[in-house]
């Protein structure tokens, strides 16, 4: 739902160190849109005008091994649990909502669109997935 609110009102990327916790009333969602869109505008655009289409491209591996060294510092896990297909819930223990924590992490550090509607968080219950969507 807070990506959701996250693409409706345009709102920037969340911190690194953003807590879901603390956001658990919608007063405090509108406080966090309030405080969002005012800082957003109050900030000159200083950004460069270059094409989505000049972002360089890097390759599955790169991305796997990234993602991986992600969920291994968010999970405090050895990076050496995490393969493929390991099942984030079934095999670590790893529960919705946090997938969804690191899914946002995941979003924030590749610069992803916002994730579709329809969007269905059990269809990327491996790092393997995970992957696949960054690179798609």
């Amino acid at each position: 739902l807070l990506a959701r609110v996250g693409e409706k009102f345009e709102l920037p990327p969340l911190p690194t160190d953003f807590r879901l916790g603390e956001y658990g009333t919608l007063g405090r969602v509108t406080d966090l849109i309030a405080e969002s869109t005012n800082s957003a505008s109050m900030e000159p655009d200083n950004s460069p005008d270059i094409a989505e289409d000049t972002k360089p491209d890097i390759g599955r591996d790169e991305v796997f091994n990234q993602l991986v060294s992600l969920y291994s510092e968010a999970l405090e896990y050895p990076e050496e649990v995490f393969s493929e297909d390991v099942e984030l819930e079934g095999d670590l223990g790893v529960d919705s909502v946090k997938q969804t924590e690191l899914l946002a992490r995941v979003g924030e550090k590749f610069e992803l669109p916002p994730l579709p509607t329809d969007f269905r968080l059990g269809e990327y219950g491996t790092l393997g997935r995970v992957t696949d969507l960054v690179v798609a």
